[in-house]
């Protein structure tokens, strides 16, 4: 397991409100998209700033605005290159996003069902 904890959080819509924190954590084998994102992963993934200029200005040549929104989302949180600190090859929070979707009924459940659908689910997917 990488030394990165991914934490995003999903409005419990019950009648007790809320938020439900979920955090979670990438294996070695954690892979991203093809199109538009692959070219954005490669661009994010060089260690040197000359190798990084030419793989985003692929993407930048398919779409300005795409270009102009990674830019302005601040180079420094997703480019390897420019980032100060550890990484650990994390770069986006997917796998804390993903759990929303699978919670969008039980988050409208009562506490106690809401974690007992969540352990259901989690055995599952450990299970599958």
């Amino acid at each position: 397991m990488r030394k990165v904890l991914i934490v995003d959080g999903t409005f419990l819509k019950s009648k007790y409100k809320g938020v439900l924190l979920v955090a979670t954590t990438l294996d070695g084998n954690s892979n991203l998209g093809k199109g538009v994102v692959g070219l954005i992963a490669k661009a994010s993934k060089p260690y040197r700033a000359v190798d990084f200029q030419k793989r985003f200005q692929a993407v930048c040549n398919i779409s300005l605005a795409i270009g102009k929104y990674l830019t302005d989302a601040d180079v420094t949180k997703w480019a390897r290159c420019q980032f100060q600190g550890y990484r650990y090859d994390i770069r986006t929070t997917n796998p804390a996003e993903s759990i929303n979707p699978a919670l969008h009924s039980p988050r409208e459940y009562p506490v106690i069902l809401l974690l007992d659908s969540i352990r259901e689910m989690l055995t599952r997917w450990f299970y599958e």
